[in-house]
């Protein structure tokens, strides 16, 4: 599947759980999706990156958190 937002979120990679998922509730999260105007919902596809690296992944929720579950390609480099 593609992902909803044309552009990249940028994300902090640290904020990562076991099993290379990205938490998404953090504050420069939110402030950018509530910047591009998109909601966080159960099963959307999104693509984020931190500049030196992306993924595309699945949104979902645990304990509480909203995070982000790497699709089959996992974690690409982009750095420059």
């Amino acid at each position: 599947m593609k992902p909803v937002n044309p552009v990249p979120i940028l994300v902090d990679f640290n904020s990562m759980l076991p099993g290379m998922v990205l938490i998404l509730s953090v504050n420069g999260v939110l402030s950018e999706l509530e910047n591009l105007n998109t909601e966080l919902k159960e099963g959307m596809i999104i693509w984020v990156t931190d500049n030196e690296m992306e993924m595309v992944g699945t949104v979902a929720k645990k304990d509480g958190l909203w995070i982000l579950i790497p699709n089959e390609e996992g974690y690409k480099d982009v750095g420059t």
